[in-house]
């Protein structure tokens, strides 16, 4: 297998690295829209079906190779070579090219010459979910087990993370990895069982699997962020993602978790993210009958079923989601079901606009969020409040310090009207008072934005302090050259020295600089931009007579036995009479000389015939695409 370094093949981004020429023949072929509308027209149901229902079987045998065989891998050329040896030549090679030409495969081939073969990612996902409804059997419902919802599922263990480290970032150690205080404080976060998460997701020297599992979900929702400091590297909480990530009902926060929680575990096997979208056909889904029909599919374009990876999907893969919170496995006459709970992942619920309280500001200084809370709603408050408890009804604690910290990050404006949103206007009127004498009272020290400026000369300092237009940016006049400027005013300064042919820099960097992480160049694959014919990859067909395959007529004895044993090895299907029969689509399995006597034996439809070479009279090769 070729690994792809986790680089997401979509259809948008492959159309948009091969050239306009074969772009244009692709679009003349298919019936393609213009450019920049090409992958939403591919990925349609429509389009799908009309394409699904123009294929060969070919095609269709190959497209089925890729999409439950090879899933997220690339087909390698060996693999390729290997997997028609084992059933047509022909049959396997026309397919691919079929889809090659369709616009539904690409070539990727590395500077030296190694190529391989790529169905993008998304294309892949709509192509399982119209095959596998095709496919599917009817029978008679069944009638659900509920399971036990694992408190707290993995979204709200998320949002304590996260909330935990909001006001301040964490430091890495030297290393780029967790300091063990913080690891610590993780684990007591994260409330599964190591070996869960372990039999999936493999720890390291650093982290244990729990604690790898749960930072690289944050990187993939976007609510961590790697930033680099002159003091080293620090994880900080991205507001704007947490925002997005926990926004509107807990379905729809539950589906963005699911869909990061399927990129992670996706990465860990080539067939697992087919295996993840096959979940989300139903609100349950007989995972047995998921695979029984995906064995009956591959065994009809002749490949076997990854049977390792399937046992690693149903012994660890699942009872990970189901202790996620994510459902609930159960067996039941003797077949492995697995269950949402709640709405099954891929439709967001509406958000509507309602009366319903939200929640309840208690005199003790608690604040109580009911279900019905949206989780942003949570967010917000949890920038004022800590966290004190997460069962079914959620508790804020306000105390002076937390309120502070929410003023210090969002204002203190946004405390009294969230609170007006969460219970309306009967807000008790000790929390007011509290709220106010924490908001005001007693000393504080406070920081200002500003920056350090240091001029030139003398000269220039004091028309800098003598301007009057330059009043309200500058905040302090240090000493002879040095001065403090607001940093809301740092530009208009810096123009103005800059009219006076004052060059302008920077002593330093700023403080938080994102984390570039060093990636290979795709290992050096590129999308091929040629459009597919099958001679280049059966090169065999350039040097066959067209007299073969387009005359139906008697041959020599040694040109018959040539004609057969090239059939043989590519995989020819034949139109054959032998004495005053006749059949189509026969295929030559074995040519054998028997005391000077060639014999030859044909494979026709479920049943076979051994000849004499003799006897077989007429016969063409049936090659559809000549």
């Amino acid at each position: 297998m070729i690994q792809t370094n986790n680089d997401v093949y979509t259809v948008d981004r492959i159309l948009g690295s091969i050239n306009e020429r074969l772009y244009t023949q692709l679009a003349s072929v298919n019936n393609w829209p213009e450019r920049n509308r090409a992958a939403l027209h591919l990925l349609t149901p429509t389009t799908v079906e009309q394409t699904w229902q123009a294929m060969t079987q070919e095609e269709k045998q190959m497209l089925v190779y890729m999409l439950f065989a090879i899933g997220h891998d690339m087909l390698t050329y060996r693999q390729m070579e290997q997997y028609a040896r084992t059933t047509s030549p022909l049959a396997a090679y026309s397919g691919l090219t079929g889809l090659r030409r369709r616009g539904l495969v690409y070539t990727l081939r590395r500077l030296w010459g190694e190529v391989a073969y790529i169905m993008p990612y998304d294309l892949q996902a709509v192509w399982r979910a119209h095959i596998r409804a095709s496919e599917k059997k009817g029978g008679s419902l069944h009638i659900r087990m509920d399971g036990s919802e694992p408190v707290p599922a993995i979204w709200d263990v998320l949002f304590t993370t996260i909330h935990t480290y909001r006001h301040e970032p964490i430091a890495l150690t030297k290393k780029g990895t967790l300091p063990m205080k913080i690891r610590r404080r993780l684990q007591a976060l994260i409330p599964y069982e190591e070996e869960l998460i372990a039999a999936v997701y493999v720890p390291d020297t650093d982290y244990t699997a729990r604690e790898r599992f749960v930072v690289d979900l944050l990187l993939q929702t976007g609510a961590l962020q790697l930033y680099e400091t002159d003091a080293g590297l620090v994880y900080q909480v991205e507001n704007k993602a947490v925002c997005r990530l926990f926004a509107d009902r807990r379905s729809n926060v539950q589906a963005r978790v699911w869909q990061a929680t399927k990129e992670i575990v996706g990465r860990l096997h080539p067939l697992y993210p087919g295996m993840l979208e096959g979940l989300t056909l139903a609100d349950e889904v007989d995972v047995e009958a998921l695979y029984d029909r995906e064995r009956i599919l591959l065994a009809e374009a002749g490949v076997t079923l990854d049977q390792q990876a399937w046992d690693g999907f149903i012994d660890h893969v699942l009872p990970l989601l189901a202790g996620l919170g994510f459902g609930c496995c159960h067996t039941n006459e003797s077949r492995v079901w697995f269950s949402w709970n709640g709405q099954k992942p891929g439709m967001y619920e509406e958000e509507t606009g309602t009366d319903e309280r939200l929640g309840y500001v208690q005199p003790t200084m608690d604040v109580l969020l009911l279900p019905s809370a949206p989780y942003d709603v949570r967010w917000e408050m949890g920038a004022y409040a800590a966290l004190a408890d997460q069962q079914e009804v959620w508790t804020f604690r306000l105390t002076p310090q937390s309120v502070r910290d929410g003023m210090r990050s969002r204002g203190r404006a946004d405390l009294k009207v969230l609170l007006t949103k969460i219970q309306g206007a009967d807000i008790p009127e000790p929390v007011r008072k509290q709220l106010e004498r924490w908001m005001n009272g007693g000393q504080t020290a406070t920081f200002d934005h500003v920056l350090f400026l240091r001029c030139p000369d003398e000269a220039v300092a004091d028309w800098l302090a003598g301007e009057p237009s330059l009043a309200h940016a500058v905040r302090e006049r240090l000493n002879t050259c040095d001065f403090l400027i607001h940093e809301a005013g740092w530009n208009i300064v810096r123009t103005a020295l800059e009219k006076h042919n004052i060059l302008v820099q920077s002593a330093e960097e700023p403080v938080l600089r994102p984390f570039a992480v060093q990636k290979a160049d795709e290992i050096g694959f590129k999308v091929e931009s040629v459009f597919p014919v099958l001679e280049d990859s059966l090169p065999e067909l350039r040097n066959i007579p067209a007299i073969w395959y387009k005359n139906w007529q008697t041959y020599h004895a040694s040109t018959l036995r040539n004609m057969l044993s090239k059939a043989q090895v590519l995989g020819v299907p034949l139109r054959l009479e032998v004495g005053t029969s006749e059949w189509e689509g026969a295929r030559v399995t074995e040519i054998r000389n028997e005391d000077g006597h060639y014999r030859v034996r044909f494979a026709i439809a479920d049943d076979s015939m051994t000849v004499p070479l003799q006897e077989v009279g007429r016969v063409s090769w049936k090659l559809s695409f000549f």
